[in-house]
């Protein structure tokens, strides 16, 4: 429905959690076909600027989970049994005119096009795909975030681990509110508490 990972340990015991992340991405201008020198140099120069804006885009998404997930050293955060869970989010770049992904269709379309094969079994006797989280520009709605369990957003300006607690609910995790944990469901988010890995790992499908 989404609202997924897929959870594997290694032949070394490490647990591993992998989540398809799409970012959606300014899409570059098209040089035309008649275009004079001087127009293509100043397209070429907008390009760079995009290509700079993109780049910087995927690099917070990625740091930011990272951060949040992984912990600030990068060697994953612990379950309740004092086990490592290391979270691998793995990163791609879709360029579209509509960066706020457009209809729910075409997000959904997006985010089962960028998906990850698992071992789990649908009703048909095909294997279960887990659907990428698709990052948009779209409005939070007056919130800080917003997720439907495939699309995550945040609003301008709201706190960092915002977009962190959007990907959580793509995770599975609900909202802590107005309960207070510490944990990243809270409102406002806090810090990913052992509970919260626990509840990732049980709800992701086998790869």
């Amino acid at each position: 429905d989404g609202r997924e990972g897929i959870k594997y340990t290694d032949e070394n015991g490490v647990k591993t959690v992998e989540s398809n992340v799409v970012v959606l991405l300014e899409q570059k201008k098209v040089i035309p076909k008649d275009a004079s020198e001087k127009t293509i140099a100043k397209i070429n120069r907008q390009n760079a600027r995009i290509e700079n804006r993109n780049a910087g885009r995927m690099a917070d998404v990625q740091n930011r989970l990272n951060e949040t997930y992984n912990g600030s050293d990068g060697k994953g955060t612990t379950n309740s049994a004092g086990e490592t869970v290391k979270f691998k989010f793995n990163m791609i770049g879709v360029e579209t005119n509509n960066t706020d992904g457009g209809s729910l269709k075409q997000i959904r379309e997006i985010a089962s096009a960028n998906s990850l094969e698992t071992s789990a079994k649908d009703v048909a006797g095909g294997n279960i795909k887990a659907l990428a989280a698709v990052v948009t520009t779209r409005s939070a709605g007056g919130s800080l975030g917003l997720s439907n369990g495939i699309f995550v957003t945040e609003a301008p300006g709201a706190p960092t681990s915002t977009l962190s607690h959007e990907v959580g609910h793509t995770l599975k995790l609900g909202d802590n509110y107005p309960r207070s944990t510490g944990g990243l469901m809270d409102y406002p988010a806090g810090g990913l508490i052992s509970s919260e890995v626990d509840e990732i790992w049980n709800k992701a499908y086998e790869k």
